[in-house]
Order: C-alpha cells, then structure tokens, then sequence
C-alpha cells in the first residue's frame, strides 16, 4: 500500500510538527511495507500557492 502523507506545517519544534514526526514514525515501524510519499508544502514549489502565500511571508491569521 502507498500512503500520501501532507506536511503542511513550518513551525520548527510546535506541537503539530512534532505530532506530524511521531505518527509518521509510528506508522512506518508498524507498516514496513508500506510505502510513504511525503508532500511538504513548505518545502515545494507548488506554482498556485506560491502566488497567494509568497516563501517567508507569513500565513494569515
């Protein structure tokens, strides 16, 4: 099975981002034969966000 997993969190260190490291972690130790496509929309140069929410500008509130 092919799991598609979004991380769409850049806060280093906040409680989401550490939830998002633990399951991760779990589900990959108890599905070893699973694979994991991780998508990091922090990380991406994904065109249509990159117009409404420029890298280093902060995400609305």
């Amino acid at each position: 099975m092919t799991t598609f997993f979004v991380k769409a969190n850049n806060r280093q260190g906040s409680v989401t981002g550490k939830l998002y490291d633990a399951f991760l972690e779990s589900y990959k130790t108890s599905h070893p034969n699973d694979s994991v496509i991780e998508l990091d929309l922090y990380n991406s140069q994904i065109n249509c966000l990159l117009n409404i929410f420029p890298k280093k500008s902060p995400i609305p509130t």
